[in-house]
């Protein structure tokens, strides 16, 4: 599912000792039969195997409008994509893979996003090609398409403001035989599995006192299973024998008393052992989820921009972000979301993979999770980059009117997230030269950011919520971090991001404190005054008192200059690789960046499943 691009969903089979079990996985869930003995029930294996052996490639799960080729030696893709034009009639391009830029598809439940530079052919010259980027994912069901948000979002705008979207050449959901690839509609059949009562047969237990295959029918929601030994008659609408019945990996999470009262009974195995044929494992995953599961239908989409650009995560894992870069990118984007708050939008998922350079200038994408403000939840899914999620969206609950229970994402919420790249840039890079080695004087300073680093940017989700909201609350906070060591040039940077936290803490404060309001409350903030009256008339030197929306308050204290400063183009290195700027020095040649990618199936014909 992960090395090999073209797979939609995947069979899989285990045998330990006798006991078998078959697997299905698709980009929405997970399933697993009940073990069954394959030396008494044979039938059933090779039902299997047979079933296997005469099906067609999209019966395995290959994608049609994916084709593997040999190219720029290395196995490429030719992916196909179908949209409809405004007549009604449909498009079909094919464009050609040149390198994977982004591939998040580790993952078996989930989006599976995959992000392509690729090209097609010239339509005039023969010899030349169009390069385009191509993103490839399993968006929710319910949630609109990125192209058709985009177009929404942008009816109607200047051209300045368009600079700061992307823009969209071809979009539309995958087509397998003539139809939307869905989890739910086309790969499942229309089956669900979020209720474990739907799909689950209860099997009599074998002894009255059995305390774990009780515990286990508790688990999995169900009511205790009858006591008797005896087999059910079969009835006419009993399945076939060579059917077994398939079990969501992960069901319904115990109550804490089940929970207690499982941790306390005897081991697995000692319960197991009584005369029972050991079942390695249970419909109940041993991992103790904590929220109810919903298996989210999925489709699968396809959208290709015209921009082939770098994110500010893939520029400061190559070691080529550059303090400039950083500020441009936090006036862009500002402007972005102010553009998207007046047109009643928010994003939702402001990140530094999701700000994109381009030809100097930064434009915000992925605006899969973008919906109108008030429209409601969407989905079920927490949406949003956990390293640069607002404090109150990973609480659910707001901070000077926690009372208030109607929570909603708002376009604060998107501007602090944007701060939380502007610091997670500081903070978890270091500003380097590019001609001398770090001084040793430095060193200490180094080991105390990287400590800061680690603290607000953590590698699993350990940060808490309140420690995210005191940052940006607290006056001191922030200011207190370890930025003296830095070179002065650095600190005024750093003094600009500490007047955009001011402006989001008293955004948080003003809007806030009238609450209840109507679900459009985020209006306020787009015209208000100026907290601090410490913007001036150029001319007059006089205060002014014209109300700005707190975008335009957060563009001008990041074009304030700090005693004189400019914003300095030093390089900022990644902390976690702060010892290979040495080795740096000596070739100048930029470390590769991160990336999730494991590379692609390698075959040993070039010919595709789909070649005829």
């Amino acid at each position: 599912m992960h090395v090999d691009h073209r797979r939609r969903f995947t069979f899989g089979l285990t045998i330990a000792n006798r006991n078998t079990r078959i697997w299905f996985c698709c980009r929405q869930i997970v399933l697993v039969s009940q073990a069954f003995d394959f030396s008494k029930e044979a039938p059933k294996l090779v039902h299997l195997i047979a079933s296997l052996a005469y099906a067609n490639p999209i019966q395995l799960g290959y994608d049609p409008t994916m084709i593997l080729r040999w190219r720029l030696n290395s196995w490429q893709y030719d992916i196909q994509l179908t949209s409809q034009r405004p007549d009604g009639t449909q498009y079909i391009q094919t464009y050609k893979t040149t390198r994977v830029i982004c591939d998040s598809a580790n993952n078996i439940r989930g989006r599976a996003t995959r992000v392509y530079e690729v090209t097609i052919d010239h339509p005039t010259d023969p010899f030349q090609e169009d390069k385009f980027v191509l993103k490839d994912s399993w968006i929710d069901a319910s949630r609109s398409r990125e192209g058709d948000t985009l177009a929404k979002l942008l009816e109607g705008a200047t051209s300045e403001e368009r600079d700061l979207f992307l823009t969209v050449i071809q979009h539309g959901v995958v087509q397998v035989d003539g139809q939307d690839d869905s989890t739910q509609d086309l790969i499942l059949s229309g089956q669900t599995f979020n209720d474990p009562r739907v799909q689950v047969k209860q099997q009599p237990l074998e002894t009255d006192d059995d305390p774990f295959y009780i515990e286990r029918f508790k688990r999995m929601g169900l009511e205790t299973p009858p006591s008797n030994t005896k087999e059910a008659e079969p009835s006419d609408n009993e399945a076939p024998k060579h059917e077994i019945p398939l079990f969501a990996l992960y069901q319904h999470p115990p109550t804490p008393a089940q929970t207690s009262s499982y941790r306390s009974s005897k081991s697995r195995t000692s319960t197991i052992s009584r005369g029972r044929t050991p079942d390695a494992l249970s419909h109940y995953t041993h991992r103790i989820v904590q929220k109810h599961i919903v298996y989210s239908p999925k489709v699968h989409y396809r959208i290709v921009f015209k921009e082939v650009a770098n994110s500010l995560m893939m520029m400061a894992d190559s070691g080529t972000l550059r303090t400039r870069i950083v500020d441009q990118a936090l006036r862009d984007i500002t402007l972005a979301l102010q553009f998207m708050a007046k047109r009643g939008y928010i994003h939702r998922d402001v990140s530094a993979g999701n700000i994109l350079i381009y030809l100097g200038r930064a434009k915000l994408s992925d605006l899969e999770f973008a919906k109108e403000y008030g429209a409601g939840q969407s989905s079920y899914v927490r949406t949003g980059t956990y390293s640069f999620m607002a404090g109150e969206v990973i609480r659910g609950r707001y901070t000077h009117k926690p009372e208030f229970t109607n929570f909603a994402h708002n376009p604060i919420h998107d501007l602090e997230s944007l701060w939380w790249v502007g610091v997670w840039c500081m903070m978890w890079h270091y500003p380097v030269s590019d001609t001398h080695e770090i001084e040793p004087s430095n060193q200490e300073h180094i080991v105390q950011m990287t400590n800061y680093g680690k603290e607000l940017f953590p590698t699993y989700h350990e940060l808490t919520d309140e420690t995210r909201i005191l940052e940006v609350d607290s006056p001191t906070r922030y200011r207190k971090r370890g930025l003296r060591g830095y070179p002065r040039p650095i600190v005024a940077m750093i003094v600009r991001l500490d007047d955009f936290r001011q402006c989001i803490a008293w955004a948080h404060r003003k809007t806030q404190m009238q609450l209840p309001r109507t679900a459009s409350y985020f209006t306020d903030v787009l015209l208000v005054a100026d907290p601090e009256q410490t913007l001036t008339d150029d001319e007059n030197k006089e205060p002014l008192r014209t109300r700005l929306s707190v975008y335009e308050m957060v563009t001008a204290k990041l074009g304030e200059k700090i005693e004189g400063y400019a914003v300095p183009n030093t390089l900022l290195w990644p902390l976690e690789s702060i010892e290979s700027h040495r080795e740096w020095l000596k070739t100048k040649a930029h470390p590769e960046p991160r990336s999730h990618a494991h590379g692609i199936l390698n075959m040993d014909a070039q010919e595709s499943y789909f070649d005829n």
